[in-house]
C-alpha cells in the first residue's frame, strides 16, 4: 500500500545469510554491526543494485537487514521483480525466491 520511491534506500530483511563478523552466538539476537562474511548482490528488473549494508539484524533473532537503494530510473510499478543472490564461497550461489516490490516515481 505503501510503494517505495525511486532513489530511497528501503531495507529487505531476511533469513540464512550466515556467519557474521563479529560472529554471530547461537540462540541470541544480532548485536551492533555484525557485517555478513558472504558476497551478495540485490536484484530490481534483473539489473543489479549494489547494497549499501547487509548485516545481522540488530535485537532481532536469526534476521538479516540488507540495506539498498531503489535506483533513481527504476521502472515504476505494483510488482517489480526483486531479487536477492548470495554467494558464500567463490563460484557458489544461492538464489532468494523471488519476489515483488511496488515502486512509485517520487
Amino acid at each position: 500500500t505503501t510503494p517505495a520511491r525511486r532513489g530511497e534506500i528501503v531495507r529487505l530483511y531476511v533469513i540464512g545469510l550466515g556467519q557474521t563478523t563479529p560472529a554471530a552466538d547461537t540462540n541470541r539476537v544480532g548485536g551492533i554491526d555484525q557485517k555478513i562474511n558472504a558476497a551478495i548482490a540485490v536484484g530490481i528488473d534483473d539489473r543489479g543494485v549494489t547494497p549499501i549494508s547487509a548485516h545481522l539484524a540488530e535485537n532481532l533473532f536469526a534476521i538479516y537487514e540488507v540495506v539498498f537503494r531503489i535506483p533513481a530510473d527504476a521502472t515504476v510499478g505494483n510488482q517489480r521483480p526483486l531479487g536477492l543472490v548470495i554467494e558464500p564461497t567463490p563460484g557458489q550461489q544461492f538464489y532468494a525466491n523471488g519476489s515483488t516490490i511496488a515502486i512509485a516515481a517520487q
